[in-house]
């Protein structure tokens, strides 16, 4: 089964309550950036796209789904916004907007 998820765009205490209530679990003390949540279940968490971009941490976003990748408890189908950044990131030039 897989949690369906959009337009997170930085906003990493929001993404981390809403993975808290669809029950993905993670051991007292660890950070989800470097221990990544997982389902009793065996769900996926599946992000379609805008993880990045006007909210307050879209670095720790990143991270968080990045070890979820690798733990393969989650799943990531980049949007416009990502796009965005990762063309900035290769060095071409992009419009800053919209944070």
């Amino acid at each position: 089964m897989y949690d369906i998820i959009g337009d997170i765009h930085g906003c990493y205490e929001e993404l981390r309550l809403l993975l808290q209530k669809l029950g993905y679990v993670l051991k007292e003390g660890n950070d989800p950036c470097k221990a990544p949540l997982s389902h009793p279940e065996g769900r996926k968490a599946v992000s379609v796209g805008d993880l990045c971009d006007r909210g307050p941490n879209s670095p720790a976003v990143l991270a968080l789904w990045r070890q979820m990748v690798r733990a393969e408890t989650g799943i990531v189908v980049l949007g416009n916004h990502d796009d965005k950044l990762m063309r900035y990131l290769k060095g071409n030039k992009v419009k800053v907007a919209h944070g």
